[in-house]
């Protein structure tokens, strides 16, 4: 489950790239839900009360 949440973390960034990159709404869309679905996992694992999870200032993802 931490694997698949660190590569949720990733996404995000891709579309805040492209958000500069395109003008148009695809970025600016898939970007939010992206974001969203990396929120829910990281939020689904810190709940799942397992000890020693820990969100560091590093894998925040940014606006």
């Amino acid at each position: 489950m931490l694997q698949g949440t660190y590569a949720h973390l990733g996404v995000p960034g891709f579309w805040r790239r492209q958000r500069m990159d395109e003008n148009g709404l695809h970025a600016q869309v898939e970007f939010a839900h992206r974001r969203q679905a990396a929120f829910e996992a990281a939020r689904t694992l810190l709940g799942s009360g397992r000890r020693g999870w820990r969100v560091t200032r590093d894998s925040r993802v940014r606006d």
